[in-house]
């Protein structure tokens, strides 16, 4: 529901009805409640049988479509219909994957390195890159660096203007820093934690300077 409300609040144009759509308070604490029980398998490490996530899971998917039914159901306006459905449709996928995340993962013994204990306590993880694969990514990453500050200079500030996607680019970057978390015990920290394996599976480059935008509008 938190999606819901940060791009309710960020479209100006229906802030007019914020006092006349409500979501039952009874409702949305029973689906934050539900919610929270099944992070905190993570998060604490305690354990739940199977069949009480999956009890938990469908209650939440139940009450996340009640939810946005009632809101729908209080308007006539078929444009605001049009764009609670939209927002309901993201909201329900980024909902679900999250709950098959948490049906699907496994729980580990803790691991006793402090990197691990950091990242359970703190729920972040803070790692250094070796010199030698830190040079290879500057390496892959020097041919494109003329096109990014070209860019800039030329006041081209947009996301698309600032980053390299591409997918070789990618493939060799994802290659050096899986090879790098391997070796180090990051990937199996991650694993440990979050119950499933892990790898990087994506990289770009991205330039960021003075007037570039799109980390706030695009």
């Amino acid at each position: 529901m938190y999606h819901f409300s940060n791009i309710y609040k960020e479209n100006n144009k229906y802030q007019f009805c914020v006092g006349e759509l409500n979501i039952r308070s009874d409702d949305l604490n029973q689906f934050n409640n539900n919610f929270i029980e099944l992070r905190a398998r993570f998060q604490n490490k305690k354990d739940i049988s199977k069949g009480k996530i999956k009890k938990i899971t469908n209650t939440c998917l139940l009450l996340h479509n009640k939810i946005y039914n009632d809101l729908i159901n209080q308007t006539k306006d078929k444009k605001l219909i049009k764009f609670l459905r939209h927002i309901e449709f993201f909201s329900y996928k980024n909902l679900d994957e999250t709950l098959k995340f948490f049906l699907g993962a496994k729980c580990f013994k803790d691991l006793d390195n402090y990197n691990y204990k950091n990242l359970k306590k703190n729920f972040y993880y803070k790692g250094h890159i070796s010199r030698k694969n830190l040079d290879l990514i500057l390496i892959n990453s020097n041919k494109y660096l003329r096109r990014l500050f070209d860019n800039a200079k030329k006041g081209k500030n947009k996301r698309s203007d600032l980053t390299i996607s591409d997918p070789l680019f990618n493939r060799k970057i994802s290659r050096i820093l899986n090879t790098e978390f391997k070796q180090n015990g990051t990937l199996q920290n991650l694993k440990i934690f979050f119950g499933y394996e892990m790898i990087v599976s994506g990289a770009a480059l991205k330039l960021s300077v003075p007037g570039s935008n799109w980390g706030r509008k695009n």
